[in-house]
């Protein structure tokens, strides 16, 4: 098996989870979809679950401390994340529920009006934003993974990680082409896109170097 061929069945394999993740999304509160699911559930960075305080049945978020550090530092500067943290931080007050401390700090920032929501800036929309979480990750797997260059020029073999992104989405009716892919990774025109799929990126996988090119 080749490395492209490997690339493409490794690909495939994470580009179908994160179909079945966002399959379960109804499941979960509407503001819960601005965050991809197969980062935060799936991965287990987010477990919404239920417990039982004198007989009765309540719901609460578990979120490990490492993981809230995480959303509390990247809801200072984006809204998104700011509005989980909101939501994580109602549910499990409402319900007496635990929090890491993380979560706490926030609580207790926002209610004395030290903490605001940022302002959302050129931001992508909401469908928009998950669908770039999932062209990114698929686009950093085959280059950071696999060794793929991130494209081609138009007489090189089809072996970018532009091609093989684009030819696992078309296995999963999903038609998005390399030129589309390409135009995401080096336009000047997606600049901003790429600036929020970077600062997502690092804030949970660490640095990744072909989006701070």
């Amino acid at each position: 098996m080749t490395d492209y061929s490997k690339a493409f069945a490794s690909l495939l394999v994470i580009a179908k989870e994160y179909q079945r993740s966002l399959e379960k999304q109804e499941k979960f509160p509407r503001v819960m979809k601005l965050y991809l699911y197969n980062w935060l559930t799936s991965r287990e960075y987010i477990n919404l679950t239920d417990f039982s305080i004198s007989g009765e049945t309540r719901t609460c978020y578990v979120v490990d401390e490492l993981h809230a550090n995480h959303l509390v530092s990247l809801s200072r500067s984006d809204p998104d994340a700011f509005d989980i943290c909101v939501e994580i931080c109602t549910t499990n007050i409402l319900n007496a529920a635990e929090m890491p401390c993380p979560f706490r700090l926030f609580a207790n920032k926002v209610l004395n009006a030290e903490w605001i929501r940022p302002s959302p800036r050129n931001r992508p929309k909401s469908e928009d934003f998950i669908f770039d979480l999932v062209l990114f990750e698929l686009l950093t797997v085959a280059i950071t993974v696999h060794g793929l260059p991130m494209t081609r020029n138009d007489v090189s073999p089809a072996h970018s990680a532009c091609d093989v992104v684009s030819e696992v989405l078309a296995e999963l009716d999903i038609q998005i082409s390399v030129a589309q892919l390409k135009d995401l990774c080096v336009s000047p025109k997606k600049a901003n896109r790429r600036e929020r799929m970077r600062r997502y990126n690092e804030t949970f996988y660490g640095s990744v170097q072909f989006l701070n090119a």
